[in-house]
């Protein structure tokens, strides 16, 4: 079976833009805006992996005065100009798709959406299986029977919701053939298409239940027992079939591509990735060929060795030393705070110690006693360090740092200290920056914002059969791990915080998502 794949190029790489435009991406070797390419890629892989598409077309809008402007000069006359930094990187996106050998399709005159009816209709039969990737509903016209389904993204880059004309009964009221009608009726704000003014989207479905299409709705008008929607139809009946004409999609196109044309390539190939790495895009890069098999040349490991002395890291072995750390810390405007427990839930986790940082490359380490460890002798007493702590996390005026800092903080509440004063969350920040595209956790933002390679959680305690529990671990080897933790969380949030300056999701982080940690911490615990 043939498995031909359409995307929609400019609403896939508009998008892109709009999922990345917050985390205000820059090319590597450019410096210039990059969010749109990342992101056009980085969805177009997944769909092909996901979906394993035989072949591939993907068509553009042509840039050039539209045919259905001709019908209705203000058709799409509403649109806002295209953002100035999205322009030049649909070139970009244009001629990498040339390089990888994806081909692209555009006819003067007529928008994308006719090229992908025209193709749906030529090759869905036979043992033809037609995806679109849209996020139109007019594109629903084109369900016309099994052979074709439909692709809309669900969430950020990388979900997405397979439509049949099975499902837009459930998604419109209406069947995949009333489509063309119901778009007569309710119009299109996108696209400027008019239809009926007052008459929304249940109003259309419960006309079309009753009447299937506009030719029997106006055949019919005079027994529609609602005066005021009776006199909406006759009042813009001129409109609502100009509105089922202009969003009616062409099929009939003359198309000079093949079933040759569109077999897709082995995008795979080392050669093809190198375009990637060639375009500044390096992450992807790396994403790609690691999936492919390919061996990438790691960078240079700059991470800190556990017995390493490239930063200063000190364990804390009795409770005059913490209290010299805690008066030290005392006079910072803020600090970074990290827990090692003895599980990730932490309503379930036993507090094996805590590591402090208040400056890059500077950090301690305070184990606690637990019944079960190997090392007590080098630990101090919960009990003890309870008094000498709380002072610390009760101030209110320093802020306290953590990498999903929820989590210690209903830990530490289990011992009877609480945090006061203000929060930044590393994890969080990060998602707001960048809701979607990256990985959120410690050692994936180390190395996108730092390019700093950490010590691992499997690096401590081994695997396999010589996997330790880390209350197995001298406390003295613990340190290097626990220290670096806080440590790189600390200059995550110089970078991070920085970042958020700049955006206008600042106010989500500030007014939405630190506020609800406390109310969380207190549900959860």
């Amino acid at each position: 079976m043939n498995k031909i794949l359409i995307v929609d190029g400019h609403a896939f790489a508009f998008r892109a833009y709009y999922a990345f435009q917050a985390a205000n991406l820059k090319n590597s070797l450019t410096g210039k805006p990059s969010g749109a390419v990342f992101g056009f890629f980085r969805m177009l892989f997944k769909i092909l992996g996901d979906f394993q598409p035989t072949h591939l077309v993907i068509p553009f809008d042509p840039g050039t005065p539209l045919e259905r402007n001709k019908m209705f000069k203000d058709y799409k006359a509403n649109r806002k100009p295209m953002p100035e930094d999205l322009r030049p990187q649909i070139k970009q996106i244009i001629s990498m798709c040339e390089e990888f050998g994806f081909p692209i399709s555009k006819i003067a005159g007529h928008e994308a959406d006719d090229i992908i009816g025209t193709l749906s209709k030529q090759y869905a039969k036979g043992k033809n299986k037609v995806i679109i990737f849209s996020g139109d509903k007019d594109m629903f016209q084109l369900l016309s029977n099994q052979s074709v389904s439909m692709l809309r993204g669900k969430k950020g880059v990388t979900e997405f919701l397979e439509i049949t004309k099975d499902t837009v009964k459930d998604m419109l009221g209406v069947t995949y053939n009333q489509v063309i009608d119901y778009m007569g009726i309710v119009g299109d704000t996108a696209d400027n298409i008019p239809g009926v003014k007052g008459i929304g989207e249940k109003g259309a479905a419960n006309l079309l239940t009753e009447y299937k299409n506009l030719e029997e709705i106006y055949k019919n008008v005079d027994k529609i027992k609602s005066k005021a929607t009776k006199q909406k139809l006759l009042d813009h009946k001129d409109m609502a079939f100009l509105s089922r004409d202009l969003a009616t999609i062409k099929t009939d196109l003359s198309l000079d591509l093949t079933l040759d044309d569109m077999k897709i390539v082995d995008y795979l190939k080392p050669e093809r990735l190198n375009i990637l790495k060639q375009q500044g895009f390096n992450a992807l890069y790396r994403d790609m060929s690691k999936l492919a098999g390919v061996q990438v040349a790691e960078e240079p490991d700059n991470s800190l060795d556990i017995k390493s002395a490239k930063a200063d890291y000190v364990l804390v072995e009795s409770l005059d030393e913490l209290k010299k750390v805690v008066k030290e810390f005392s006079k910072a405007s803020a600090f970074c705070i990290d827990t090692e427990t003895t599980a990730k839930e932490p309503v379930k986790a036993e507090l094996l110690g805590f590591s402090l940082c208040y400056k890059a490359k500077k950090a301690y380490y305070v184990p606690v006693a637990y019944e079960e460890s190997l090392f007590s002798q080098k630990s101090l007493q919960i009990a003890d360090v309870v008094p000498i702590l709380q002072p610390l996390l009760s101030n209110s005026k320093s802020l306290k740092i953590g990498q999903n800092i929820k989590y210690d903080m209903i830990v530490l509440q289990k011992y009877g200290l609480e945090f006061k004063g203000p929060i930044f969350d590393t994890m969080l920040a990060s998602y707001v920056i960048q809701p979607e595209g990256r990985r959120h956790n410690m050692d994936a933002l180390a190395k996108d914002y730092l390019n700093y390679n950490t010590i691992k959680y499997s690096d401590l305690v081994g695997s396999g059969r010589k996997k330790r529990a880390l209350y197995e671990i001298d406390p003295q080897e613990v340190k290097g791990y626990a220290c670096e933790d806080a440590d790189i969380t600390f200059q995550l949030y110089k970078v991070l915080e920085k970042k958020l300056e700049k955006l206008p999701t600042k106010s989500i982080y500030e007014k939405i998502e630190i506020p609800l940690i406390p109310v969380l911490v207190a549900s959860e615990s």
